[in-house]
């Protein structure tokens, strides 16, 4: 038995050498796809760095758990990305949905701080639109109805066990795999979603983008729909 699991262990360990991902940035929509993430993420990046820099240069305050939440929300976000490319797409949508949950939390608690307490999600989504945050500004309360839209969906996702959503069992030698159709419907909801949630940060968090850079400023625009942009510069 110790034998068996030793000779399989070996062959585990030579996979491991042997991993790349040339196998999937050579497939075909691989990279058109891989370029529209990366757009949204460094945008969301760039936000974030001049966010928390500002924290820091006293331009801005926020209290600090809000200001966890909202990081490790972003953290999520990378991680999704993360498995998206390796080809883990089930995975890379579980990380989307808590993505959103940190950031309902995040952005939420620096009105009211409640909400980094609550445990159930549809009461946390509850409590944000009692917010200022979404009663307030119709187009923040547009665009997070469209973040909750997705979060519904990506719930129905993850817990549906049918034979679209459930993740194939494959061999070690053939992964990551890349599926051209999980790809893709995977890259639509990664890229929809995080538009919203950076017009969101850009609204909310509005003088931290008029304080950036001007070089900064620009990049995070690129990634908001041109119909928005008015609101987030007057």
């Amino acid at each position: 038995m110790s034998r068996d699991i030793n000779e399989d262990y070996k062959k585990f360990r030579n996979y491991l050498n042997s991993y790349n991902l040339k196998t999937l940035v050579s497939k075909d929509k691989f990279g058109s796809h891989s370029k529209q993430i990366h757009k949204i993420y460094f945008c969301i990046l760039v936000f974030q760095a001049e966010f928390n820099q500002q924290i820091s240069d006293g331009l801005f305050s926020i209290n600090t758990q809000s200001l966890e939440y909202i990081n490790e929300s972003i953290s999520n976000l990378g991680s999704s990305v993360f498995n998206w490319i390796h080809g883990s797409y089930k995975t890379s949508l579980v990380m989307l949905r808590l993505t959103i949950e940190n950031f309902v939390r995040g952005v939420g608690s620096t009105e009211d701080i409640n909400l980094l307490t609550e445990e159930v999600v549809h009461k946390l989504f509850d409590q944000y639109k009692m917010l200022d945050l979404y009663l307030q500004d119709l187009n923040q309360k547009n665009s997070f109805d469209k973040v909750h839209h997705e979060y519904k969906n990506l719930c129905s996702f993850v817990h549906t066990n049918s034979a679209l959503n459930m993740e194939e069992i494959i061999s070690l030698t053939t992964f990551p795999e890349f599926n051209r159709e999980k790809s893709n419907k995977s890259k639509e909801t990664i890229v929809k979603l995080n538009k919203e949630l950076l017009f969101l940060f850009c609204k909310i968090f509005n003088e931290v983008l008029h304080n950036m850079h001007y070089k900064n400023k620009m990049i995070v625009l690129e990634s908001i729909p041109r119909s928005l942009k008015p609101f987030l510069m007057g």
